[in-house]
């Protein structure tokens, strides 16, 4: 889910992360006020259709997190 609401990157599937730290980094809100408790961050790449790679950085785990999150605040701040 790519959302203008969503503040982090984050996903429940650590088989994603292309490199990956794990540690205790507090806990994600989601909209319907449930919390997930992060454990542990990385990044990730993804493969686009037309074969450019986008790098996503700080990408949270969360083991409850029913959906891919992208944040578009977070990659207008990297300058996607």
């Amino acid at each position: 889910m790519i959302g203008s609401t969503v503040t982090i990157h984050a996903t429940s599937h650590k088989e994603f992360f292309s490199s990956y730290t794990l540690g205790n980094l507090g806990v994600v809100k989601m909209g319907n006020n449930k919390i997930s408790k992060t454990i542990g961050k990385g990044y990730i790449i993804l493969i686009i259709e037309n074969g450019m790679r986008l790098i996503l950085r700080d990408v949270r785990h969360g083991a409850n997190i029913r959906m891919n999150l992208i944040s578009v605040s977070r990659l207008d701040i990297e300058g996607f």
